[in-house]
């Protein structure tokens, strides 16, 4: 499972790029897809979506994206990740990939996948830009 939070965006007026940080539990997704990466703010109706503990008040992606997010920073020990864009904000994903490039199987638990200091669950994240579509910006 990932989780997603906002941690800043800019510039910061008229912002036309986000920045979230993912963070990992649980065990990876389907291999090919990747682990559901739901890019929709949380609401009332949707628990899985980008939390903003800042406060910062989004602005949040709310149209489809045409360019998938970058990644900014990996703290995954050697693993690293790949961003693939869904048919909805609801369904984008990540893959995961170990070291030498072979993607982390289906339901690998990210607890059992070690990196320096611990494992991917305990201390592992990624940080993704998000350039916000222009008819949003």
């Amino acid at each position: 499972m990932l989780t997603a939070s906002l941690l800043g965006r800019a510039p910061a007026n008229n912002p036309a790029e986000i920045f979230l940080k993912i963070a990992f539990s649980g065990n990876a997704g389907v291999l090919g897809t990747g682990d559901a990466l739901d890019l929709t703010p949380v609401s009332g109706a949707n628990a899985n979506g980008i939390t903003d503990p800042g406060g910062l008040g989004g602005p949040f992606p709310c149209i489809p994206l045409t360019i998938p997010p970058c990644v900014e920073v990996e703290s995954l020990g050697g693993y690293y990740v790949q961003p693939t864009l869904g048919s909805t904000l609801l369904n984008c994903a990540l893959r995961m990939f170990a070291p030498g490039g072979t993607e982390v199987l289906s339901n690998t638990a990210y607890n059992t996948l070690a990196i320096a200091g611990g494992n991917v669950a305990s201390i592992g994240y990624v940080i993704l830009k998000i350039m916000l579509p222009q008819e949003q910006t």
